[in-house]
């Protein structure tokens, strides 16, 4: 009876934890998503949002990662101040 009891509480404990990490990896992938999305619609228009996917699709295969920082870097930080000499 306490062997039963002792199984019992560990499968619930165990199974109280699995859903804990499942809803924190759930909220992980809607705030992602939701991000993407944001991305996607900043984008604009359709020409934008193919040219936004084609530019994360090369930076997930590694290629033209280099571009993908620096237009990231450049949409953050807006237009470098030119100084005339």
């Amino acid at each position: 009876m306490l062997g039963s009891t002792a199984n019992w509480q560990r499968a619930d404990n165990t199974s109280a934890s699995l859903i804990e990490r499942r809803d924190i990896v759930h909220d992980k992938a809607s705030k992602e998503l939701r991000r993407v999305k944001q991305e996607a619609m900043a984008a604009g228009g359709k020409e934008g949002r193919v040219q936004w996917f084609l530019r994360q699709r090369d930076a997930a295969m590694g290629v033209g990662v280099e571009d993908a920082r620096e237009e990231r870097a450049r949409k953050i930080l807006g237009q470098p101040e030119r100084v005339e000499i």
